[in-house]
């Protein structure tokens, strides 16, 4: 081991090597590197003057300091303008306009920090429980670059081919593998050498840059979410930014260790080094520019998305169709299931490589009895393996249902959830607490003058979403352009929000020269929106009498069907709906097939469970329920309704003297219920009450 040192560091160079990219990574450091937020390092005085009395998470008391700063900016840049026409008018002396001149001139330098603080303010404030302020340069120095670290890539190259390639390029490894008395161990050797020197290389490297960057913008608030820093901000797990720091640190570590593994085992392979390192470069630098979508980059097994690490984190990045001159974004966060399965696929390709070169070089002699110990320990590994990941699967089965002649009321695993309107006609999302009865709106924003919230809603095991459009600057005729729709989830453990869609709705969209104009095809369909429903990765909107699918994660869009505009339901990944001439319709989302149901035509169509509710019009519109094939029909109720409510349990039907009657699907009457006068009513799946909404006053009875 001593001898293979010495040949490696000393006699081939590689020491000095080693040193010169060292001092080339520290000059591209000191001459290339460039804040990340230019404006904070511009006026860093005004910056830190101001975030040294706000820092960390926004609350009342931060929105009112920024207010009052603002309004105290603009009184003196007002009076800034006005100084000299006091002295003009005789109203001030000289001296007492300089002495005032050179305090205001102190407090306006202060200004432009102020303004790229307020930028970073205005950004967070809208996910408070995880956005806290604090100065980003540093940080994002660190864990937001996304390139490739070349330096190392190049470095690991060449110091795999010294130590094998030179052995291999003259031949000698074959006499090191066929001598008798021949060490088994000298492939391990190797290895070892070649893996530990590049680590080395890493750490070193990462520790000049940490020094570098605490010296120029200094870390600060390591213990503050990850969600502080832009780049983070659609992160849905719990991290500190140390957390990430070091998360990323492990990622790129194991990135080099395989990288470096891997071109041994090319150099190896293929008995030609100057072959190996064209391959392995070429390889890495062809994913890495070759793949254009980002998180594509981080699906791959193999040391191209550890090496980068960041996009384990942030959530990559999906560019989709440009309109208005600009590029609409969406987030794609890797699951911890999928990470595990990366690392545990990238960790066996890692045991296969070493595998192979302790394999090939290790002298004949002893290899039989190596490779059998070697089989019995991976056989071991995977058994290992397998037991882990046994049971672990992706998909899970749906168990959701959604009509839209009830697309009011939703119930969740806690909360039921409810639209509730007061007097005035203002309405509400509601939830109520199944257990304790207590209420609380579900849409807590409280910046909404710039906003649209949309009477659609929608619920499902822990989460509520709603739909929110924001008002462009830009008017039209005097009124708001919209700019744009996003579809918001709020998790209702927590009442915390995020956005999952989000898409462009000015009206006029121009090129990026704007030299033509076309109309916005996006707006009119999200305009006619009355309904929709979340199921899965899909987003799925009633516009007009259309129903679309979106792809949450790739943002593509596609028309499923038209139906009749009235009569639409969903269960288990299927649409039930009936067209122009009421015939009842079955499509399938997973086979996208549509299968017509004989013999049942419909109005006021309804699911539960195994049961279709409707209004045979060729029974005088009589309520009937039948199986999900329409083969068993059952007339519930013959005459004159005014309202039909289901559960999993019973169907309900209001009369004209304002009864609720209940009926199991057998039509046996169950309850009546005498309500006092016309309102909405509240029927949910599971939870065991009605709700009756007459106008804010809301009354339970019990099922």
């Amino acid at each position: 081991m001593k001898y293979e040192i010495k040949k490696l560091w000393f006699d081939h160079k590689m020491l000095h090597l080693f040193l010169l990219f060292q001092l080339v990574a520290i000059c591209i450091l000191f001459f290339g590197d460039q804040p990340a937020n230019q404006d904070i390092s511009n006026n860093l005085d005004g910056y830190t003057y101001y975030l040294k009395k706000c820092e960390g998470r926004i609350t009342k008391k931060t929105d009112t300091f920024f207010e009052q700063e603002a309004d105290t900016l603009a009184e003196r840049e007002s009076e800034y303008e006005t100084i000299y026409k006091k002295v003009s008018d005789g109203k001030m002396t000289v001296a007492a306009c300089e002495k005032r001149l050179s305090k205001l001139n102190v407090i306006l330098g202060r200004n432009a920090g102020f303004e790229a603080l307020y930028e970073q303010y205005k950004h967070a404030k809208e996910q408070r429980s995880n956005r806290y302020l604090l100065n980003t340069n540093a940080w994002e120095g660190l864990l937001t670059k996304e390139h490739l670290d070349y330096a190392l890539i190049l470095f690991s190259c060449i110091l795999a081919c010294v130590c094998f390639g030179s052995e291999i390029n003259s031949e000698m490894d074959v006499m090191l593998r066929i001598a008798k008395n021949g060490k088994k161990r000298i492939a391990r050797e190797k290895l070892a050498l070649v893996v530990f020197g590049s680590v080395i290389f890493f750490i070193l490297e990462y520790l000049l840059e940490l020094i570098f960057l605490q010296n120029k913008y200094g870390f600060t608030h390591g213990g503050y979410p990850v969600q502080s820093i832009s780049y983070f901000q659609e992160y849905d797990k719990t991290a500190s930014l140390i957390d990430v720091a070091v998360g990323c640190f492990l990622w790129k570590l194991f990135g080099c260790v395989l990288w470096t593994v891997l071109v041994s085992a090319a150099i190896i392979w293929l008995r030609k080094y100057t072959l190996a390192i064209i391959v392995s470069l070429s390889g890495m630098v062809l994913s890495y520019v070759g793949i254009t979508a980002e998180y594509v980059k981080y699906r791959i097994p193999g040391p191209l998305g550890a090496m980068l690490a960041a996009g384990f984190y942030r959530g990559t990045i999906v560019s989709n169709t440009e309109t208005a001159g600009k590029n609409i974004f969406s987030y794609i966060q890797l699951s911890e299931t999928r990470k595990m399965w990366i690392f545990l696929i990238d960790l066996v390709l890692l045991g296969v490589l070493i595998f192979y070169i302790i394999s090939k070089y290790s002298n004949c002699w002893n290899k039989k009895r190596f490779l059998r110990r070697k089989a019995i320990a991976s056989l071991i590994i995977f058994l290992i393996g397998m037991d882990v990941l046994t049971g672990c699967s992706k998909y899970k089965k749906e168990n959701q249902t959604y009509n839209l002649k009830n697309c009011q009321n939703f119930e969740t695993d806690k909360y039921i959830v409810y639209s509730e309107s007061n007097e005035q006609g203002e309405e509400f999302i509601m939830a109520q607490d199944k257990n304790t009865g207590e209420r609380t709106q579900v849409v807590k924003d409280v910046f909404r003058n710039n906003k649209d919230i949309a009477d659609c809603f929608y619920a499902m095991d822990n989460y509520v979403y709603y739909i929110e459009t924001t008002k462009d600057r830009e008017t039209v005729y005097g009124a708001d352009e919209p700019g744009e729709m996003r579809l918001i989830r709020v998790d209702m453990r927590n009442f915390s929000t995020k956005i999952v869609f989000r898409i462009n709705m000015k009206t006029i969209s121009e090129d990026i020269l704007g030299i033509t104009q076309k109309t916005n095809e996006n707006f009119f369909r999200y305009a006619e929106l009355s309904s929709f429903l979340v199921s899965g990765d899909y987003f799925y909107i009633v516009s007009g009498k259309q129903v679309y699918e979106i792809n949450l994660i790739t943002k593509n869009q596609r028309l499923l069907f038209a139906f009749d505009g009235i009569n639409l339901s969903f269960q288990d990944g299927v649409f039930y709906y009936t067209d122009h001439v009421s015939r009842l319709v079955q499509y399938n989302t997973r086979t996208k097939k549509a299968k017509t149901i004989k013999g049942v035509v419909a109005e006021m169509l309804q699911v539960a469970g195994k049961h279709i509710v409707y209004e045979d019009r060729t029974n005088n519109g009589a309520i009937t329920c039948t199986d999900l094939k329409g083969k068993q029909k059952k007339v519930l109720y013959k005459k004159e309704n005014f309202g039909v409510y289901v559960d999993t349990h019973a169907v309900y039907y209001l009369t004209e003297n304002n009864e609720l009657h209940e009926v199991d699907y057998n039509g046996l009457e169950k309850n009546k219920i005498k309500l006092r006068r016309s309102g909405m009513v509240y029927v949910f799946f599971d939870y065991n009450k009605i709700l009756y909404d007459d106008y804010g006053k809301v009354t339970e009875y019990n099922k």
